[in-house]
Order: C-alpha cells, then structure tokens, then sequence
C-alpha cells in the first residue's frame, strides 16, 4: 500500500475491506450497492468504473448478481513505513486514549517498535508534525473519555439525547433537552474537539466544545432518522456561504506553506493559474468569517483578496484605519 499514491491509499483500502467482509460475513452486495457505497465514499471514478462495469482480477460478478471476490482467503494489510512511523505518532497523541483503552494503545506501540523490515527502531523522531498553535495537548480524564464514547454510541445507535453543560452553579441542569447529536468536529486550529446537534423542534444547529459537556442522558431512538438528517443537511447548508473567499498568495518566505495551515480548517480549492496560486475558502457564515479576514490580515503582503469584492474593501478599510491610527499615537 503507497500511503502517497491516490489509486492505492483510501481506495485501495476499502476494497481490501470489501472483499474481507464478503469472505468473512458473506455480505457481498450487487453492483448497484456497491457503486452507492463507492460514491458515498467519494471514490476516485475510475476506481468505481473499475469494480464495478466489469470482470477483473480482484472481483467478479456471480449468478446471484452479487459482487464476489476472485480469491477465498482474507488480505492482511501491509503498511509502509511511512505509515507504521504516521501510526507510530498518532498512538503517542493523548486523543488516541478517546478512541483505545491504554493497554491496547501500549501493545500497539510496543508491535510497532519491535516490527521486522524497518531499518531501524520508529520513535517519534520520525515524523515532524506542524501545529497550528504552541498550545500544549489535552490529556483527557477518565470522565471526559467516557463523555466522548457516549457520545460516539449516541451517534452509531441514533438516539435522542440531553445534554448538561459545565458551569459553577451548584447542581445539574440540562441546556440542551431532547436533541440529535449529529457529528464530532475537529478543529484543527486549536486542537479541539466539538459536536453539532440537532433541535428538531426549533430546528436549529448548535456546536460546543466536547470538553464544556458535563453529561449526556440517553433518550428515545430516534425514528425516521433519514428524515430528519435530510432536515440536518438542509441547516447546515443554509449555513454556508455560497461564494468562496478566493485569494491569490504571492509564494515568498514560505507564504503558501503559512496559508494551507492558517485555512487547514475550511474546505478549501488550490489551484495555479497563469504562474500564480489561488486558494477558494469555502465557509459558514458569521464567527469563521471573521476568522478568514483575520488569518488574511495577519499573512499581509503576500495575499491578495481576489473575490468577493465587499470582503476586499472590508479588508482594505481595516487597514486604512489602523495605519490612520498608528500615524497619531507617533505623531
């Protein structure tokens, strides 16, 4: 498996895991389900294209019009070692006790250090990973840990839930009663973790930090569920921005490098166009607006907003005010 070639990283992956479900549970699917799962996936075209119009080496269509795998025996997977160093590092990041109990993460590590075919023993000196910030890491307690795979239960099972937030008052109020916690968000800027959950009531999306919950009560499962993830989607659409903010980086003193970090946290298009580059920044409205423009001040000279036009003027009058005041306090 090449970690940095497209048509064998993700793909490649789930095919491996395609093949070793249908062997193991014999829950081969039809084309028609596997290419749903394929696109769902966001698979590369000619990788469903591949799997799925044809015959090949790896998979074969059978009588029962299902999908099957050409060999009987299940793949192991074999990482590089770019990525037993990637696995390596990311085991020693205290978040990895979110998802594995300490004595797995330890017996992993200890594989890992003592695996054959490497040239020598991994350490995290293998990696340089580039944070957003200087903060040091989180380490989780035993409650917030527990918090966190509640909250990933939630989510699997499809269960309404009420939520308490920490706060100084004495005793346990519930901010958030009744709601459909949708997804865990990474922020990237800040090292942070949050969920987005849904009040189908007043249909509204609200976010807040995974470490600001105090408890979360188990309620009712919660029925017609594509439904009211249809509701969900729509919400968060409505959210977004339908025009980009697009700019253009002047690539000096590591500028480009400095940018893909600073918009790390939005869905972003970088492409180069007549010897310049340009990144589109694809955000929702309000509190990450404010961010970009603010990210787009502190990389100064070396970016220049193309689009949209009022975002550009807003930048420009900041700057010409606080030039205007930088001129009076040395006057």
């Amino acid at each position: 498996m090449d970690l940095f070639n497209k048509y064998k990283n993700k793909d490649f992956a789930y095919i491996i895991n395609y093949i070793n479900m249908a062997l193991s549970y014999n829950k081969a699917m039809t084309p028609y389900s596997l290419s749903k799962f394929f696109i769902k996936t966001k698979s590369f075209k000619e990788v469903i294209k591949y799997v799925i119009n044809k015959d090949n080496s790896i998979l074969y269509k059978a009588e029962d019009k299902k999908i099957h795998p050409v060999y009987k025996n299940s793949i192991i997977m074999r990482l590089t070692y770019a990525e037993r160093a990637w696995l390596y590092n990311i085991l020693h990041d205290p978040k990895a006790e979110l998802f594995l109990d300490r004595n797995i993460i330890d017996l992993l590590i200890n594989d890992l250090e003592k695996s054959h075919n490497t040239p020598y023993t991994l350490s995290n000196n293998e990696m340089h990973i580039l944070k957003l910030n200087d903060n040091p890491a989180h380490k989780y307690t035993i409650e917030e840990i527990g918090i966190f795979r509640k909250v990933m239960h939630v989510i699997y099972k499809k269960i309404y839930v009420s939520i308490s937030m920490k706060q100084n008052s004495v005793g346990e109020k519930y901010m958030a009663e009744n709601v459909i916690i949708y997804k865990i968000e990474y922020m990237s800027d800040d090292d942070t973790l949050h969920i987005l959950y849904y009040n189908k009531e007043y249909k509204c999306l609200k976010k807040i930090p995974l470490l600001m919950i105090k408890n979360i009560k188990l309620g009712n499962n919660i029925t017609e569920y594509e439904t009211i993830e249809n509701e969900i989607k729509t919400a968060i659409a409505s959210k977004r921005s339908t025009n980009p903010i697009v700019i253009e980086i002047d690539n000096k003193d590591n500028a480009f490098q400095r940018c893909t970090y600073k918009f790390a946290l939005y869905d972003r298009l970088i492409y180069q166009k007549n010897d310049k580059i340009y990144m589109e920044i694809y955000y929702y409205r309000g509190s990450q607006q404010e961010d970009i423009i603010v990210s787009i001040m502190q990389l100064g000279k070396y970016i220049k907003v193309v689009s949209p036009s009022d975002i550009a003027l807003r930048i420009k009058e900041e700057i010409l005010a606080r030039n205007e005041m930088f001129s009076e306090k040395i006057s």
